[in-house]
């Protein structure tokens, strides 16, 4: 009997949130819903999570580990960065991968670029040496296709045909009506509404507000 095929996402929740749970999604839809494991606020706070963490990461086939512009600055309530902190979790899930010789890649996303050697713990430097995967929004359809397809080739699946959009934001902020920017001034009298002049050179109220 084979083991199950899985793929572990490691991810800062301030760093890269939005897009490694995206990245679960379509790693789930390719090749199903338990093939996939990424953290939760619940699981986190679980008194089983470093159990939980331990398995996954063992039965792993594939260690994704998503790294965005601020995966390395993000710091503690006293200013400490979480990566020089032996209990951080995602230092720990890169030193077990490491450890246990785990495939893992390291996905770079926004522009970020891999940290110079001495910005990062002795124990996961060896991070650097494996070669990184760029995810570029103007091409990230297609990136993310890619890197799905590739994912089924090293866990061994074939994935099946779906693909989910990126969570783009669908609010819509739309300039406030004259109506509600005369109710403005009356509730914030230390403001006022000002105007500009538009790109074709008539004059528009903006839907900004200038203090004072």
């Amino acid at each position: 009997m084979t083991s199950p095929c899985n793929i572990f996402v490691s991810y800062r929740r301030l760093d890269s949130a939005i897009f490694s749970q995206w990245l679960a999604v379509q790693l789930r839809a390719a090749y199903g819903q338990d093939c996939v494991f990424i953290d939760t606020e619940n699981i986190r706070d679980a008194a089983a999570w470093a159990q939980q963490i331990e398995s996954s990461l063992r039965n792993a086939s594939l260690i994704i580990v998503v790294i965005g512009k601020s995966w390395l600055s993000i710091s503690d309530e006293v200013g400490r960065r979480r990566i020089d902190l032996p209990d951080d979790w995602v230092r720990r899930e890169i030193e077990t991968g490491l450890k246990i010789r785990k495939r893992i890649l390291p996905l770079l996303i926004e522009g970020a670029e891999l940290p110079a050697r001495e910005a990062l713990p002795d124990s996961i430097a060896p991070l650097l040496d494996i070669q990184a995967r760029r995810m570029s929004i103007g091409t990230i359809a297609k990136d993310m296709s890619s890197l799905v397809k590739d994912s089924g080739v090293w866990i061994g699946k074939q994935p099946i045909a779906v693909e989910i959009p990126y969570p783009y934001p669908l609010l819509k902020i739309r300039p406030l009506d004259e109506q509600n920017l005369q109710r403005l001034e009356a509730r914030l009298p230390t403001w006022r509404v000002v105007s500009r002049q538009s790109d074709k050179g008539r004059e528009n109220r903006v839907d900004e507000n200038v203090r004072i």
